[in-house]
């Protein structure tokens, strides 16, 4: 009786650890995607991560440097603009974009057929965020924002957001190889210049 007791305690406890992460999974992504629904705001870059690629193709830690090159993004109640309008999806949707014939059907028309990309990996991206100074750690690349067009097709576009404080940052999570030496682009991070109407205080308050 007392084993089954203990058993079914033990059962218990992973049922409920379980559930608090797959509550904190769904945390991170669902406040990059609250910040993103918010009315209009402007994200403007203060700095890129950068990784040299070995000769065979692996990358040096990224390192994070002052850049003020790329457009702002905006984003106005989940749809997100930089020279194109976006939508939110997810990270299976990006990946079979990349992998798949989608990428396909958009590089193979090219002189030289394009080689697919290599995938990031949960750690790479990791350091690439703390490279950038988020404090936040993923378990799981769907813990991203993804993106999207307006016919509802995913973008080729290789990128992942995350929300933290007033900062937006878009982490790279494919890479091609370049060549011993190549500077690989691992992300960038922006920070509000506008905030949403809701969170501005009042006069006298």
């Amino acid at each position: 009786m007392r084993k089954l007791l203990a058993l079914l305690a033990v059962l218990t406890s992973m049922v409920l650890l379980t559930g608090c992460n797959q509550t904190s999974h769904s945390a991170v992504r669902a406040h990059t995607s609250s910040v993103l629904k918010q009315p209009r705001q402007v994200w403007v870059e203060t700095g890129t991560a950068i990784s040299l690629q070995a000769e065979n193709g692996h990358l040096s830690s990224p390192r994070r440097r002052a850049s003020t090159i790329l457009s702002p993004w905006i984003s106005n109640r989940g749809r997100l603009y930089q020279g194109t309008v976006y939508h939110q999806t997810h990270y299976a949707t990006l990946k079979d974009a990349l992998t798949g014939t989608l990428f396909d059907q958009l590089f193979t028309r090219q002189p030289r057929h394009m080689p697919h990309p290599h995938l990031l990996s949960v750690n790479q991206v990791n350091n690439s965020l703390s490279a950038l100074g988020a404090k936040s750690r993923l378990d799981d690349l769907d813990q991203l924002v993804y993106l999207k067009d307006e016919n509802n097709q995913a973008s080729v576009e290789p990128v992942g957001l995350l929300c933290e404080g007033d900062h937006l940052y878009v982490i790279q999570v494919s890479y091609y190889t370049l060549g011993r030496g190549a500077e690989i682009n691992r992300g960038a991070v922006y920070i509000r210049k506008t905030q949403p109407a809701s969170s501005l205080s009042k006069p006298g308050q």
